[in-house]
């Protein structure tokens, strides 16, 4: 994976991840690049980690006490770690599923 190849023709996806364009679409030979089971192991970590936080968030936002007496700027911090610790796991999760595609785990 040393050059940019510009081609008519929708390629083999195999070892590929797509990322689509609204001009173009772009392969990348992800399995080329990657250890695709050391990635899929540091991204399961990644979620466990995110699973951890998310359950702690959770818990202050369902907690009465912690709801009324805790400052808004506190809240909403809480609120806003939530939201974005749901997207990155999203996100982790779209990717895990595309690196083990990669090696036919599923």
């Amino acid at each position: 994976a040393k050059s940019i190849a510009w081609v008519s023709d929708k390629p083999s996806l195999k070892g590929m991840v797509l990322l689509p364009s609204t001009a173009f679409n772009i392969y990348i030979p992800l399995a080329e690049l990657i250890e695709v089971a050391k990635e899929g192991e540091k991204v399961r970590k990644e979620l466990e980690g995110i699973s951890g936080e998310l359950d702690r968030a959770s818990q202050k936002l369902s907690n009465e006490q912690f709801m009324s007496s805790a400052p808004e700027n506190v809240v909403a911090g809480v609120r806003e770690r939530y939201s974005v610790l749901k997207e990155k796991q999203e996100s982790l999760k779209t990717y895990l599923t595309e690196i083990e595609g990669l090696s036919g785990k599923s």
